[in-house]
């Protein structure tokens, strides 16, 4: 296993309470340790900020879990009904320097036949197969899709919004993109586009991170919960290794000048 990930694999670990030395056998190397039993039948929820493997969940069902500990390198995306720890992930931007990726879920029994229409279960387990899918795609079959955040954004109410694809941009397949909404209320969104990164300063106190396109800045209505915007990348092989860039600015009276700005999104399609 750690072969794989030291050579770029993904690899998931779904937990429960019993064989706990096995579990902790297999992520111990990346710091992942500590497997306890909880044993509950109850219901968690992911914690900000919105990753692509927790778009569009509000909660999820569970059937006997365990927790267990982590280090600096990994972003702890959900807990169990108690608070615990249930769900983390290990990659490049949490500071993930194994080579791959490892994410680490507290039970397996979400994704089982009596467990995966429950709640928001059948999402999370959609987002978590399009996030693993790190191959490029039929268009660009040796492509190296990716994607990062960069800059500095402006704080509202609940701290910067969340700009995130859910999943890796491949040429030719479905993506989504988590918008996330800082002021927790209903509320209206600007997004970005453009084909250059910048750093534009503006009279809201934010800084524009891209190279906007006039024609290619959309008003959005956001939820309280935030968006996930759906889209498709057309399959278009002149898009391979093709970057776009990205950002959002929100309407949120708990900024300091009104407005909430998200980091930058760089996106390379493969």
């Amino acid at each position: 296993l750690v072969t794989w990930v030291e050579g770029g694999g993904t690899l998931v670990v779904t937990g429960d309470i019993s064989p706990l030395a096995a579990y902790d056998s297999f992520t111990a190397p990346f710091g992942v340790t500590g497997y306890t039993a909880i044993s509950t039948v109850a219901t968690g929820a992911p914690v900000p900020p919105v990753h692509p493997i927790t778009a569009s969940v509000g909660t999820y069902r569970y059937v006997g879990n365990c927790t267990f500990s982590f280090g600096s390198d990994a972003q702890r995306l959900g807990d169990d009904s108690a608070g615990n720890p249930f769900l983390v992930v290990l990659e490049p931007s949490t500071g993930f320097e194994d080579g791959g990726r490892v994410v680490v879920t507290g039970d397996h029994s979400l994704f089982t036949d009596a467990t995966i229409t429950a709640n928001d279960n059948a999402v999370l387990a959609a987002n978590l197969v399009a996030w693993a899918c790190g191959a490029g795609s039929a268009v660009c079959p040796s492509g190296a899709p990716g994607w990062s955040n960069y800059g500095a954004g402006v704080t509202g109410t609940n701290g910067v919004p969340a700009l995130a694809p859910a999943g890796l941009p491949l040429v030719g397949q479905p993506l989504g993109l988590v918008i996330g909404n800082s002021l927790g209320a209903p509320t209206t969104a600007f997004l970005l586009l453009g084909g250059a990164p910048a750093s534009l300063p503006t009279s809201l106190g934010g800084v524009l991170l891209v190279q906007p396109i006039p024609t290619l800045v959309f008003p959005l209505p956001i939820g309280p919960a935030g968006l996930l915007l759906p889209a498709v990348v057309p399959a278009d092989p002149t898009l391979c290794g093709v970057s776009l860039y990205l950002q959002v600015v929100e309407f949120d009276p708990g900024a300091p000048l009104g407005a909430s700005f998200s980091r930058g999104l760089a996106m390379t399609f493969g």
